[in-house]
């Protein structure tokens, strides 16, 4: 017995989601609030493998640091961009 298919309710007409051709992927706040957490990730899990400690620690240790740092320059970057 076949069901069914299941109703489309988006009115779409088919043609599915498409963006605005002037929208961007990522805002530039975006981008350098990522940046520098990324970026200061990357220097904490340095200097914590500079100080001896283990790999997995360090990747812990870089982690944590991007995710801290991704809330302090997300209100530290201003918002007019």
């Amino acid at each position: 017995m076949c069901l069914p298919a299941p109703h489309d309710n988006n009115n779409d007409n088919g043609q599915g989601y498409r963006p605005a051709p002037d929208s961007e992927l990522m805002r530039g706040r975006a981008v350098l609030v990522l940046l520098l957490s990324v970026l200061c990730g990357i220097g904490a899990g340095a200097l914590w493998s500079l100080a001896g400690h283990p790999w997995p620690e360090t990747v812990v240790t870089g982690g944590a640091a991007t995710g801290g740092a991704l809330g302090l320059f997300h209100q530290l970057v201003g918002t007019r961009w």
